[in-house]
């Protein structure tokens, strides 16, 4: 390994019939690689004229000799052995990745990884990586792996992102070594020799970060659990083997591309570099699978071809395990970012329509829902005709894979009916069911039901009502409730006790798929949860919270009206803010108590009038500085009170009294910061509950 790390492999067998040492006969297998290593000084035996050829190696020898490859000797490390040279070697990070004692036995693996290490080193006195004088080396380039194995091309068979002092650009290359099918996705250097050919391939820790796609604007993408992450307008966008620019098309095509997946590239500071979209079940070779038996896991391996041992796990657009697999699931395999892409979406329901034909459809229709079908469900629609009912298992991009009869497989579903009660949008699929008649209280208008019946025309929509008890609780950090498992993609939803839901993030109707919106506890205890619901195989898959965040407040300044005019049966309220900047329209307002600042929940309609559900009232403090404020360690603002270090919300309102003008967010507040004024904060609940800053007034 070591004659093969100085490119000198092919002078070895010059010197197989040398006797240097008495235990390296001439003429054996080992004899030119250790008498070259000898004469190259990097070895020097056990002085007694012996090698040991069948000797153990231990990390302390081959420390040494490491080190005597990269130039180092007695003088430049010290001269207690082995001591000496283990210091050193992890002074210089080549015991990075391994855990050994000088005496332990080397493995083969042990001895990759530390050579590894050694050639992304600098030698003695040297002023570029060790690996840039390996034998053929004579360029390199940053590259993301695409391909290395494409036949589409005359160019060469390896497909790269090449990134360049000029820009980006998509290459093909031959290679001279072909580079592992592991390497696809990763992110590093391409190693060329003077034909430029590919002769190797340096991965570099580059972190990245997969993300199902929610919507794509040109300031940024946020994901399905209602995260937004900025991304730059220069940003590159990879995508069905193009190249686009966030900033000119590229965020028009991430939003083509919408709940699909993306993988971020990113830096170590966490700023996305480049974005990759994958080509999902959108590309005719993609094999999609479905699990037929409890043992998932595998059973999806054998069917989708995966051989590598390590892959990564989405399961309803969130990372998992593949213990989070089970049977009914459908999932297709990412050879790019080496991920198996799973899902249990269903829906169950009776066939209005297809086209062409129900056994050969490219769409079909279920509860006034039109759904694209893939080529693998012909063969299980082959047996339903127009009217039958039916469940469909879908791939996580909403495509159908399999059919399955509705008395044989049937789906327990659970939707957010619309505003106007004319349509259901389904947890976690996302799919929009329209059937001819939605029977369902309007006091449910925007509210989590549960669709209780189906006929061919008519579908039912209940309440959900609450089913916790004290034990109840849970766990963020282990990701349970009550004991219970969250299942991947748990829709977690909040609420202020009547009214619409929310995601924890603040957006009607939408519902999120973890608790990071959640930054003051570990825990929720039962108090806070109105409803939870099990599926088939024992998980969490929907809960939903009673006013645990606060960010589904509209906030600002509030204002009260009496029914002066006749207009309204009840009183009235609007709220001001940045949204809303000549006043909103009146609300009916029944709720005792009157705040000048505060936060207000929206709810259902009464009379042409919509009502509030809740006023968040919110505690005052004045005459704040600049000073005030900071910047943690993970860029987020806070605001510091005389008894407490409280946040601030990223869509914090400010009021610029001077100018009758409202702003929101960072912007808002940095024109807060600089304009030298006295400044009043408005934080809701109490710090051990989650306070946060939500309006700032300036004057």
């Amino acid at each position: 390994m070591m004659v093969r790390a100085m490119g000198l492999e092919k002078y070895a067998e010059s010197y197989v019939n040398q006797s240097l040492f008495t235990d390296v006969k001439s003429g054996m297998w080992h004899a030119g690689y250790v008498n070259l290593a000898y004469r190259e000084g990097i070895i020097k035996g056990y002085g007694n004229g012996k090698f040991g050829p069948d000797d153990t190696v231990t990390y302390g020898q081959f420390v040494t000799i490491l080190l005597r490859l990269l130039g180092y000797t007695e003088s430049d490390i010290g001269k207690i052995w082995p001591n000496d040279y283990i210091v050193f070697a992890a002074d210089k990070e080549l015991d990075e990745g391994t855990d050994l004692d000088a005496n332990d036995a080397l493995s083969r693996a042990d001895a990759a990884i530390l050579l590894y290490n050694t050639i992304l080193t600098k030698a003695k006195g040297a002023s570029v990586k060790f690996y840039t004088t390996l034998n053929g080396y004579a360029s390199s380039a940053i590259a993301i792996i695409l391909d290395n194995n494409d036949t589409t091309s005359k160019e060469g068979d390896l497909y790269a992102l090449v990134i360049g002092a000029s820009g980006v650009e998509m290459k093909y290359f031959e290679q001279k070594n072909r580079l592992a099918d592991g390497f696809v996705g990763a992110f590093g250097e391409l190693l060329f020799n003077p034909s430029g050919e590919v002769i190797g391939f340096i991965s570099e820790d580059m972190d990245f970060l997969d993300i199902v796609v929610s919507k794509a604007k040109i300031s940024g993408i946020t994901d399905i659990s209602g995260k937004t992450y900025k991304i730059s307008s220069s940003t590159p966008v990879i995508s069905d083997g193009s190249l686009y620019v966030y900033g000119e098309t590229g965020y028009v095509k991430v939003n083509s591309h919408l709940n699909q997946s993306a993988r971020f590239y990113t830096d170590d500071k966490g700023d996305v570099k480049y974005i990759y979209l994958t080509t999902g079940v959108s590309a005719k070779d993609t094999k999609v699978a479905v699990a037929a038996l409890d043992t998932a896991a595998l059973e999806l391996e054998e069917k989708l071809g995966i051989k590598q041992k390590y892959y990564h796990v989405v399961k309803n657009g969130v990372q998992t395990t593949k213990d989070s697999l089970s049977k009914y699931d459908v999932a297709y395999f990412d050879e790019m970012t080496s991920t198996l892409r799973a899902s249990d979406y269903r829906i169950t329901g009776y066939i209005s329509a297809a086209a062409p034909s129900v056994n050969a459809a490219a769409s079909i229709t279920v509860s006034g829902c039109e759904i694209s079908v893939l080529e693998c469900a012909h063969e299980t629609l082959a047996s339903f005709t127009l009217g039958d009912c039916v469940t469909l298992l879908l791939t996580d991009e909403g495509s159908v894979a399999a059919a399955y009869p509705a008395d044989e497989l049937n789906t327990e579903m659970f939707g957010v009916l619309s505003l106007d009660g004319n349509s259901v949008t389904l947890c976690h699929s996302g799919l929009v069911i329209t059937p001819n008649d939605i029977s369902a209280n309007p006091a449910l208008n925007g509210s989590l039901v549960k669709i209780d019946a189906f006929d061919q025309d008519r579908m039912d929509c209940i309440a959900v009502s609450k089913n916790v008890s004290k034990n109840d609780v849970i766990d963020i950090k282990a990701n349970t409730l009550g004991g219970k498992k969250l299942a991947a993609g748990c829709a977690i939803y909040e609420w202020g006790g009547s009214g619409y839901v929310y995601s924890l993030e603040g957006e009607l109707q939408k519902s999120s798929t973890d608790f990071s919106a959640i930054y003051h506890t570990d825990t929720i205890g039962a108090q806070y949860i109105s409803y939870y619901h099990v599926n088939a195989i024992g998980e969490v898959d929907i809960i939903v919270l009673n006013d645990v965040t606060g960010n589904y407040y509209e906030y600002g300044k509030l204002s009260f009206y009496s029914d002066e005019e006749g207009v309204l049966s009840y009183k009235g309220i609007t709220v001001t803010n940045d949204k809303y900047p000549k006043e909103s329209t009146k609300y009916i307002y029944t709720l005792s108590g009157a705040t000048s600042y505060g936060g207000i929940a929206l709810g259902n309609y009464s009379k042409n009038y919509q009502k509030v559900a809740s006023v968040a009232k919110l505690t005052e403090v004045k005459d704040l500085t600049a000073d005030s404020f900071y910047l943690n360690s993970e860029d987020e603002w806070y605001v510091n009170l005389p008894k407490a270090k409280i946040p601030v919300s990223e869509n914090v309102k400010v009021y610029i009294k001077p100018t009758d003008k409202w702003q929101s967010g960072e912007e808002g507040l940095l024109v807060a910061l600089s304009s030298e004024l006295k400044i009043t904060v408005y934080y809701d609940r109490t710090v051990p509950s989650g306070a946060m800053v939500r309006i700032i007034v300036i004057e």
